[in-house]
């Protein structure tokens, strides 16, 4: 399978986290608990916004309902939430 070559142009969802990739001059950055939760919840948000505009979906239908809230933070999460590294639970 041959991936297309990213450009600027090819994705532009990702563009918009394109300052966030980690390269020499952009080191990583953590918490004390080792985790960038920034620039992974940056490149999640743009991976949902890039498959929704690539389905063929208008922005403006996106739920802007997290996935936390729509579950109503009851007691059934307490199982995911074990699961999660600390700085994001």
């Amino acid at each position: 399978m041959n991936l297309p070559i990213r450009t600027p142009s090819t994705f532009p969802a990702l563009d918009e986290v394109d300052h966030h990739r980690v390269t020499e001059s952009n080191r990583p950055s953590s918490d004390e608990n080792g985790m960038d939760y920034e620039r992974c919840s940056a490149l999640h948000n743009a991976i949902i916004k890039h498959g929704w505009l690539a389905g063929g979906y208008d922005l403006t239908d996106l739920p802007q309902t997290t996935w936390w809230q729509a579950q109503g933070n009851g007691p059934s999460l307490t199982v995911f939430e074990e699961k999660l590294h600390s700085s994001v639970s």
